[in-house]
């Protein structure tokens, strides 16, 4: 069924309810950006891996998602020593009072970060590949972790990023070059 943007939320979220599973695919906005994104709840399963993950969380957390992958203007234009140096100014002024949760799709660039900032850096143990149920599953978990920080730093040109944002309305800089 194809939904017809001018309708509205409203209007959207009566289809939903009428609905078992909904699948949406676009390549445009297709809710109000500001309110939109706090229609979408996650199911039980996941809200409770995502209840799990923030009880290990401090009490000021940040978010960065740093992305990786074929994404070649992410990588280009928010290299990590961007996010290591936003890291080390909060050491400076908040040493101890605060964590970093990352989300990214590199695994390397996660252990490299966890080594770096033990006991800052917090991630989501997940399938970093999408092409299956569970990995896209997990995306959705370190979405939501993502959206939850008091505020994210995050890469150029990501829509992660910026659908972290607009979930709770998060404070979002990107870091860029």
């Amino acid at each position: 069924m194809d939904w017809d943007v001018s309708k509205g939320i409203d209007h959207l979220k009566n289809v939903c309810r009428k609905k078992k599973r909904i699948l949406v695919i676009t390549g445009n906005q297709c809710v109000d950006y500001q309110k939109g994104f706090q229609v979408f709840v996650p199911i039980d399963q996941i809200a409770a891996k995502i209840k799990v993950v923030k009880e290990t969380f401090k009490d000021h957390m940040i978010g960065m998602h740093i992305r990786k992958g074929d994404h070649k203007k992410a990588i280009q234009n928010s290299p990590n020593h961007l996010f290591e140096n936003k890291i080390d100014e909060y050491l400076e002024t908040k040493p101890k009072s605060f964590g970093v949760f990352l989300a990214t799709d590199d695994p390397d660039t996660a252990s490299s970060f966890e080594r770096k900032y033990p006991d800052i850096v917090f991630t989501y143990p997940k399938i970093f590949s999408r092409n299956s149920r569970e990995g896209m599953m997990d995306a959705v978990v370190e979405l939501f972790l993502l959206a939850g920080t008091e505020k994210i730093y995050g890469s150029y040109w990501s829509s992660f990023s910026g659908v972290a944002k607009r979930i709770y309305g998060t404070e979002l800089e990107i870091l860029h070059r």
